[in-house]
Formats: structure tokens, C-alpha cells, sequence
């Protein structure tokens, strides 16, 4: 039944949740309404059910359709704030533009994620979801790919997988606070695109802000559509 009320909605994080390489799936209790859950995402579809809103704990809501976002709306109240993020049709396709891209700024190398770049990801709060979604190094080395951008060997930017199904990544981009406004966030982005072009995997790029829609389009992302999501807060205090 999920298969249907989705219906080929909500890209990588919703088919990784389909096809139970990660998340889950859980269903409204008369199994006409759905939400898609991994990581601080959750994509709902078919009916609107505040008994499922109920057991959610994501802080990214994504509705299908209007009946959904009024839903959001009236169950949250003031602890939820709509926004638009942006979606892209279209992945870059000129490799030479990429590979000039994709070289680092004088100072910094590119690495390949692995296991020990890994653990290093998850010991800082700003490059934690470079790594942490898969939940292991074992299942992240299987289904993922990374790069990351380091200066005397400290971890400055990244490129990663945040969610993976087959064929494809949501690529989840990371830069260190003290080191943006470098190109770092960039060189790391466009090595990852290469990288999934040569392997036949499809770099799917799901903006969280207009700065990320921006950076995606000078990588060669096309054909931009924005969409509303809801941000969730703990409690009644303003979104910074």
C-alpha cells in the first residue's frame, strides 16, 4: 500500500524507506496515509492522520499534498514553520566542467571517505551527518560514498551520502564554520558528482536553503522546482 500513496514522490530518502535499505515506513492506523521517516526527515502521503503525526519525531516534515500541510499546520500550531526547499530534475552532465570544479584550493587535499575519516565525522556536530545515517562503517562502505576536503590533516569540508538507495545518493554537503566562503564546499560537491557519474549513480541534490539551490546550479544542476516543507521546533521559541 505504501508503494502506491508514494508513487514515485519524495525521491532517494523516500525509495531508500520503500525499499528498507534505510528509515522506515510507517503507516496511518486505517493504512491510507503513510510517512516516509529517515533521519530528520519525514514524507507523508496519501490521507492526512493526525494519529500518525502523533508518532513522529522528525524535524523536517514534507507533505504531499495541501490536506497534508493543513494538517502540519493544525496539529503543530506555532511550533511549525513552512519553507521552501528545492528539488532538481536534472544532474550535471558536463564532466569537464566538474573536473575543474573539483580541484581543492591551495592549502587543503581531497580524501575518499573511509573508516577512519569515517569516525572522525562523527566526532564533530557540524560533520555528523557526513556519516551518522547509515549507521555503521560496514553498511556506509557498501552503499555510500564520500569526500572530504582536509587542511595538516583536520577535517574542513565534506561531501557525503546522507541517504542511499539502489542507484542512487542524497548527497549531504558540510562545511567546517571557521573554514566557508573557501570553494571547499564546492570542490568536495563536484569530486562527488564525478565520482557517481563514473560509477552509473544518480547524485540526487535536495536543497535545504537558496544558498544550497545556488551552489547545486553552478555544478550544473538544472531545471529547479521548490517545494514546502515544515521545520518542527521542541517548543514554541523562534526558528534562528
Amino acid at each position: 500500500m505504501a508503494e502506491e500513496l508514494f508513487g514515485g514522490w519524495g525521491g532517494v530518502m523516500v525509495r531508500a524507506c520503500l525499499e528498507g535499505a534505510m528509515g522506515e515506513v510507517l503507516e496511518s492506523p486505517s493504512a491510507r496515509g503513510a510517512a516516509a521517516v529517515l533521519g530528520d526527515f519525514a514524507f507523508l502521503a496519501g490521507e492526512p492522520d493526525r494519529a500518525l503525526l502523533e508518532r513522529l519525531r522528525a524535524d523536517i516534515l514534507v507533505p504531499r499534498t495541501a490536506a497534508w500541510a493543513e494538517e502540519i499546520k493544525g496539529f503543530y500550531g506555532p511550533r511549525s514553520a513552512a519553507f521552501e526547499r528545492y528539488a532538481f530534475s536534472r544532474a550535471p552532465e558536463d564532466r569537464a566542467a566538474l573536473r575543474a570544479l573539483a580541484v581543492p584550493p591551495g592549502g587543503y587535499e581531497l580524501r575518499a571517505m573511509d573508516e577512519e575519516l569515517w569516525g572522525r565525522c562523527l566526532e564533530r556536530e557540524w560533520s555528523r551527518d557526513l556519516a551518522a545515517q547509515l549507521g555503521s562503517w560496514e553498511r556506509f562502505g557498501k552503499m555510500a560514498l564520500g569526500v572530504l576536503a582536509l587542511s595538516g590533516g583536520e577535517l574542513c569540508a565534506g561531501a557525503s551520502s546522507y541517504a542511499a538507495c539502489r542507484g542512487a545518493i542524497e548527497i549531504e554537503v558540510d562545511t567546517r564554520p571557521d573554514r566557508r566562503r573557501r570553494g571547499l564546499a564546492r570542490c568536495c560537491a563536484a569530486n562527488l558528482v564525478l565520482r557517481c557519474l563514473e560509477l552509473g549513480i544518480y547524485p540526487e541534490w535536495d536543497a535545504h536553503t537558496p544558498a544550497s539551490a545556488a551552489l547545486a546550479e553552478s555544478l550544473g544542476y538544472g531545471e529547479r522546482r521548490p517545494y514546502t516543507a515544515f521545520a518542527i521546533r521542541d517548543t514554541e521559541a523562534e526558528i534562528c
